[in-house]
């Protein structure tokens, strides 16, 4: 982990998929999210070129979450995809306090994690508040019930913030484009 944090630091690598925790098989989903906020958070100052982030499925739950989006703010990153990470209103929680802080960020994608309305509603204030292009939380936990309450708060956003959203109980895809 050490020699990829390096070499990324020395290089102009503009986009970063990890997927799955398999990649790095005996390491706990902890030692992973340490792993990778130590070193490519250290190198994130760095690495000016890095511009898109993809870190699907390696169960990094909120304390990865807080730590990633701790480190979100010092970052060039303009999309960042933290979709299948067992993230719950916690995680969303601090995600959207950083979004506010975060100068680069224009697309978050929060699929598929263990988020009910209140996170959901947390992290659509955050995009508000930060002015990002498109949010997506599709494939959580809330009710279709609860969309009326994300589409206000969208409707908030003075430019078109893109917000993608279809619950787990709802086999309906919404997508709201305010004007």
């Amino acid at each position: 982990m050490k020699a990829f944090g390096l070499a990324l630091h020395e290089s102009n690598v503009e986009s970063l998929s990890i997927s799955h925790r398999e990649t790095f098989k005996g390491a706990s989903s902890g030692h992973v999210v340490r792993g990778i906020r130590n070193h490519l958070g250290n190198s994130f100052g760095f690495a000016r070129c890095l511009h898109r982030v993809v870190l699907s499925g390696l169960k990094c739950r909120d304390k990865g979450c807080v730590h990633l989006a701790a480190i979100l703010p010092s970052t060039p990153i303009r999309h960042l995809d933290l979709s299948r990470n067992h993230i719950t209103d916690i995680g969303a929680a601090a995600m959207s306090l950083h979004l506010r802080a975060a100068p680069c960020l224009k697309d978050l994608v929060m699929d598929g994690n263990c988020l009910t309305v209140v996170g959901a509603l947390d992290l659509a204030r955050g995009a508000v508040a930060r002015n990002l292009s498109s949010l997506s939380i599709t494939n959580n936990q809330f009710d279709p019930s609860d969309v009326d309450a994300l589409k206000v708060v969208a409707q908030q956003h003075g430019n078109a913030l893109r917000l993608s959203y279809k619950s787990t109980t709802s086999s309906k895809f919404f997508k709201r484009l305010p004007t």
